[in-house]
């Protein structure tokens, strides 16, 4: 397990290739059940939350958001900056409307921001 977030009774846990799963903590018997198909082959490094979706950044620098609430929810595509080299490390997180994250490749590292209050949001 590669990243882990709490969201009510439920425990999410990624992994490190590319799946998430959910294991709800109040049902006697219960097993971990995967959140639709595998996310992204690179791997899913870091968890976050924000509201009821669940943020999930990828090895290859792809964020990703799935909403909990959906009646058939799936995996959608936040943004990405595939090609240039980075990958997430480790550090999603939420404040507000906005998503943080850290990405880094060998010895360098930048922050980057995505306000999902904005009409037309990137990274």
């Amino acid at each position: 397990v590669l990243a882990q977030v709490g969201l009510g009774n439920k425990l999410y846990a990624a992994t490190a290739n590319g799946n998430v799963f959910s294991f709800d903590l109040i049902s006697p018997g219960a097993t971990w059940q995967q959140l639709g198909s595998t996310v992204d082959n690179a791997g899913i490094y870091s968890l976050t939350l924000l509201g009821n979706k669940i943020i999930a950044g990828s090895g290859d620098s792809t964020i990703y958001s799935y909403d909990t609430t959906a009646s058939s929810p799936t995996w959608t595509i936040l943004g990405s900056k595939i090609g240039s080299g980075q990958y997430i490390s480790y550090g999603l997180t939420t404040i507000g409307s906005k998503i943080y994250v850290a990405l880094g490749a060998a010895t360098f590292a930048y922050v980057d921001v995505y306000d999902t209050s904005e009409a037309n949001p990137s990274w």
